[in-house]
């Protein structure tokens, strides 16, 4: 079982002291994304989908918090 962190910096270090959106594999075949932005778990967005709908939400996810400018 693998999880993906992605984060906006100039270089991860570790402990990361940044907000990172983490992307993990659930065992019924869904994926959570959690991001993680304070260390109180009730107050972090978090969203559990099927795999197959994984890039949509992650650009969704980008959409939202604005990450890249649009073209």
């Amino acid at each position: 079982m693998y999880v993906l962190a992605i984060t906006q910096s100039k270089e991860w270090i570790y402990p990361n002291i940044e907000p990172y959106l983490r992307i993990a594999p659930q065992y019924n075949g869904r994926l959570e994304f959690r991001y993680i932005d304070t260390h109180i778990a009730a107050r972090q967005w978090v969203r559990v989908i099927d795999e197959g709908h994984a890039f949509a939400r992650l650009e969704r996810f980008f959409d939202e918090l604005r990450w890249f400018d649009r073209i």
